[in-house]
């Protein structure tokens, strides 16, 4: 037994190295920034809101209510998902070309109205984030004023008020 023990030992003395500077996997990945839009809505009201953007196509019709939801900071509660928005309602306003743009000013407009998006540091990200777009400083400048309204402005009321 003693032979056998001497033949194992630098087995063992390996296995207790290894095992003293094992670090799980999970330390080593950074975790990813979850960004949300932060409102005082409730997550009932942003549910009807959801159907109601869906209806007036403003969203794809294949956007699921957690995705949506997950999009939000309500009552103060981060989500623990990314959440995004497939905002899909074209600009009115540019015809000129067979392609319609999705406008930032709408996003601006719905970011707005439904709580204090604009106002938040890290709002740069928060859009990119939740609708995949980037917007330029001049924009959110613009958007933070009083008297900003986008072309969907009297709609996008209607259906967060309603």
């Amino acid at each position: 037994t003693a032979e056998c023990f001497l033949e194992y030992l630098p087995i063992y003395k390996g296995l207790l190295i290894a095992a003293s500077t094992y670090t799980p996997a999970v330390s080593q990945q950074k975790q990813e920034q979850i960004y949300s839009i932060p409102t005082n809505l409730t997550e009932e009201l942003l549910r009807r809101i959801l159907r109601s953007l869906k209806t007036e196509e403003f969203v794809a019709p294949e956007q699921t209510e957690e995705d949506f939801l997950n999009s939000f900071e309500i009552e103060g509660r981060k989500p623990t998902k990314q959440g995004k928005i497939y905002w899909i309602k074209k600009s009115g306003k540019s015809k000129k070309d067979s392609k319609q743009i999705i406008p930032r000013t709408v996003i601006l407009d719905f970011i707005k109205l439904v709580g204090k998006g604009l106002f938040v540091e890290n709002k740069e990200r928060i859009i990119e984030a939740v609708f995949s777009i980037q917007v330029r400083p001049e924009e959110f400048t613009r958007a933070k004023s009083d008297n900003y309204k986008s072309e969907y402005n009297a709609e996008l009321q209607q259906i967060i008020t309603e």
